[in-house]
C-alpha cells in the first residue's frame, strides 16, 4: 500500500484532457523516448496540443480504453 501511495497521489492530481486535442500521436513502442517524443515535444513547443501516451495514459489504465478516449477528443491522427 505504502509503495502505491506516491503512484495514486499522481493521478489524482493529474488534469483531465482538454474536451479537443488538436493531434493524436501513433507511435511504436521503441519510439516513444526518441522520435515520437522528440515529435511531441515539437508539436507541444508550437501550441499544437497533442494527445501522447507517455503522458495521457494512467499508470494501471487499460491502454486500449486510453487510446480509444484519446483519439474521440482529437482533430487530427499522425502515425509515427
Amino acid at each position: 500500500m505504502r509503495a502505491l501511495t506516491p503512484i495514486r497521489e499522481t493521478v489524482e492530481k493529474r488534469p483531465p484532457l482538454p474536451d479537443r486535442l488538436d493531434v493524436f500521436l501513433c507511435h511504436a513502442w521503441d519510439d516513444r523516448q526518441g522520435a515520437a517524443k522528440q515529435l511531441h515535444d515539437l508539436l507541444v513547443s508550437l501550441s499544437v496540443t497533442v494527445w501522447f501516451s507517455e503522458k495521457d495514459v494512467i499508470l494501471g489504465s487499460p491502454l486500449l480504453r486510453e487510446i480509444d478516449k484519446g483519439l474521440a477528443k482529437t482533430r487530427v491522427e499522425s502515425y509515427w
